[in-house]
């Protein structure tokens, strides 16, 4: 499963979500290009993806949509514990080029507050629209 987010001005965020890792980068590439082109809608600002999907994988996705917006927030998550597995997790990252690594990897499952601060992140990263004036996410 993909997860993508988008902020909106009210303090609140869209999610949307795909099946797949080829459903996700589609949904990425479909909005990243629309957005590109003039469209109304923003990128993405935070993608979180599993890491083990069947047929196009949380690496995969990783590098397609890192090679196409660097500055989108990609985390992968895994049941993988990385204090005993981690070297499975750093083969097949490690794979990729710096810059298209993800941000991080999260082990499942993954607190609320912890979504939340990283939806936070990624919206002060790229300037999205401030909540209003006395709103504060919920921690």
């Amino acid at each position: 499963m993909v997860v993508a987010l988008t902020a909106n001005g009210n303090g609140h965020y869209n999610i949307y979500t795909a099946g797949s890792g080829q459903d996700g980068i589609n949904m990425f590439v479909n909005r990243y290009n629309a957005a590109q082109n003039g469209g109304t809608e923003t990128p993405y600002g935070l993608v979180i993806t599993d890491l083990r999907m069947k047929g196009v994988d949380g690496a995969d996705v990783t590098k397609r949509i890192k090679g196409l917006s660097p500055d989108t927030r990609v985390y992968v998550t895994t049941t993988i514990d990385p204090d005993q597995e981690n070297d499975k997790i750093a083969n097949k990252l490690n794979q990729l080029s710096p810059e298209l690594k993800p941000d991080g990897v999260l082990q499942k499952p993954v607190p609320p507050n912890e979504l939340i601060r990283l939806a936070e992140e990624a919206r002060r990263q790229i300037n999205y629209p401030q909540a209003p004036p006395g709103y504060n996410p919920p921690v």
